[in-house]
This record gives C-alpha cells, structure tokens and sequence, in this order.
C-alpha cells in the first residue's frame, strides 16, 4: 500500500529498489544509522536492507526518484513504540523536501500503524537531523554518551521522540533555514586515486592481478595454482557475502582506471587490529606512488572511520620496492621471520611492520 503525501510518495522497499539505493551507498559521504556504507559488500547491504526486525520504506517524488530511505523497528517489549531513521539521499534535498518526508513518515506511523510513541536516534555532529527535530516539536529525552565513532572521535547519541497524541500533520510552524552541510573529509579519494568496493565486473582483473608471477614472488601466493573459475565463483560468494573480517578496495586512478587492490584481512575487532595489504598491478603505475598514496589513505580510513587501533603487513624481503616504501611510511618495522618464504630456489625473510592510531588514548604495554 502506497501513501501520498504533496508529490512524495511512501512505498515499502522492493526488490527493484535494491540497484538504486546500493549505488547511493556507494557515496563516501552517505551514512545510515551508524554506518557509512562506502565499505559495506553488497550482501552486507542487502542483509540490512532485509533484516526481519526492520521495515524499510522508500521516499519517491512523481517523477519516481528515490529521494529518502526509511526505516523502523517496533520495540519489542512495547508493541505500540517504534524505533525510527530516516535518510535524505541528496544532501542538497534536505532543505527542500526534508519537512514533507517527515510528514510522510510519521503520518504513517502514527495515522496508519496506529503508534503511539515513536523515538528517534540523532549523531550529535548530524546537524541537520537535530534542527529537523527542533523545529518539528520533537522532544529531547536524553543522550547516550560517547557511543558513535566518526571522523577519528566519539560523538554522542541524541534520543528524540515524539507522542501520537501531540502529533499534527501541521505542527510544523518554525520555518527551517537553510541547512548548513558538514564539510566531511573525503577519506577514500583525493586528487591522484580513488578507493572504491570491489564489483562484479573488477573479478577478472583482480585474478590477473593475483595470479602474476610478480604477485606471487613478491606479494602473496593466495590465487598461485587458482584457475580463472575457481578464483572467480570464491570472491564472487566473497563480496556478495556477509563478510566479517575484511574490507578490499580497489584502487582507481583519478581518471578511473582501475590499477590495483587494497584491502584490510584478518581484521580482529575486539583488539583492534588489521592486515593490510596492497597490489598494484598494472605494472605501469608501479613505482609513481600510488601503492604508497593507497596505503597512507586505508591507514587513514582505518582509524579514523573503523577506530582500528594498529595495522600490520607481511613482506618479503626481496621486495626492495615494498621495503622502501615502509621506509618512508610511518610504519616500524616489529619483526621477522627468519627464512619464512621459499621463492625461485632460495629462502627470503618475512618482515612485520606496523603503524598505531594517533587517536587511541588507551595505555600500552610501552607507556610507564
């Protein structure tokens, strides 16, 4: 069942949405809930988008653009409360159509499901979100302290809500100003390369990538002895899944040449820690800086998006390039392993080297 509200439409999310809204994840600079998604697989997204415990509804103008996704979850001890987000897709929307999706909303929750209570979980940094909240007569009823990271800090949580029977489809009076935007740093791109997920279409270049004699003497053996099939059906099932332990990237030119793959593996979320490893592989962009410009900005995204607290990599010794680059790295070298690799008939050194979050407080082992 469709709700009409001015030229918004509220419909309940379909398969056929799934394209779209995956490609408005795909932003840097969209976050939902407490997630940005720009790292997120698509199976990662579509388990979201399908979670039981949520209903997921789409925001559609006449001309059918998607133009907010929005969700709610019903509490669970108290079957008449509901837990509400909502997203503008285009920040330059919010200003604009931002008051009429409130309105779609909640006129359904409260008009057509019948809710008498419905709350709402506000970033402190999410300004537009707060004043949206404001000037709609939502009440503040308190704060979780310090529980989102974002942007290399903690925020708090602001919890708004709102009663069915102070409601009014035209409560709003205060008029709503123009929306300041957050200037949010762009963490995977600059003027030189982009960081992007791995899609469909990237599985045959990644093989060839991982598959080179110069991956495998330099780098790792993980697709060494894979056919195209067999490397292809595993990181399709991969990227498509539910991944918990990695995130990989594929590195772009800023003419939007794929060049190579980085990724973060074995990632331990309790301790805080990450592999990080890095392939250019189109051989000429090796040696222009671009493996080390992916490295500086997945260690960047790592802690200040993730709060990772250390990266590590394995490298071998005959690897001059690699060696040289973790030279001018602030990475320190934590260790070797003696003989670790056989490559071309004779045995190389692993050598460990590892970089710390300059924005973890916590006290180490080190400090007195």
């Amino acid at each position: 069942m469709d709700i009409e509200i001015g030229d918004l439409r509220l419909a309940r999310l379909d398969k056929k949405d799934f394209r779209e809204i995956y490609a408005a994840f795909g932003r840097e600079d969209f976050y939902y809930s407490t997630k940005r998604p720009a790292s997120l697989s698509s199976g990662e997204i579509i388990a979201m988008l399908q979670n039981p415990k949520r209903r997921f509804y789409t925001v559609r103008d006449d001309e059918n653009r998607l133009r907010a996704l929005c969700d709610y979850r019903i509490d669970e001890f108290s079957y008449r409360n509901v837990n509400v987000n909502f997203r503008i897709i285009e920040d330059a929307d919010w200003s604009v159509i931002g008051v009429e999706v409130v309105k779609q909303i909640f006129n359904w929750l409260f008009l057509v499901e019948n809710f008498i209570k419905a709350t709402m979980y506000v970033f402190q940094f999410d300004s537009k979100m707060r004043q949206l909240c404001d000037a709609y007569g939502f009440k503040e009823e308190g704060l979780l302290n310090q529980n989102v990271f974002k942007y290399g800090r903690f925020y708090n949580t602001l919890i708004y809500s709102k009663l069915q029977q102070d409601y009014c489809a035209n409560d709003l009076t205060v008029p709503l100003k123009n929306f300041k935007l957050p200037q949010i740093k762009q963490l995977l791109q600059d003027r030189m390369i982009r960081l992007r997920r791995v899609e469909d279409g990237d599985l045959n270049s990644l093989y060839k990538w991982e598959s080179s004699d110069n991956t495998y003497r330099n780098v790792t053996d993980y697709a060494f002895g894979m056919s195209t099939d067999e490397f292809i059906d595993y990181n399709r099932k991969r990227i498509h899944g539910l991944k918990a332990n990695f995130i990989q990237f594929i590195v772009e030119t800023r003419h939007g040449k794929p060049i190579g793959t980085i990724g973060l593996y074995n990632i331990d979320w309790k301790n805080r820690n990450a592999e990080l490893v890095v392939i250019i592989g189109e051989e000429k962009h090796r040696g222009l800086g671009y493996g080390m410009k992916a490295t500086m900005m997945l260690q960047r995204y790592a802690f200040v998006e993730l709060n990772l607290h250390s990266l590590y990599s394995r490298n071998y010794s005959c690897n001059e390039a690699i060696m040289k680059m973790n030279e001018r790295a602030p990475n320190r070298k934590i260790g070797r392993l003696r003989n670790g690799v056989y490559r071309d008939g004779k045995y190389y050194d692993v050598v460990f080297h590892s970089t710390f979050s300059p924005f973890d407080k916590a006290p180490t082992e080190n400090q007195s």
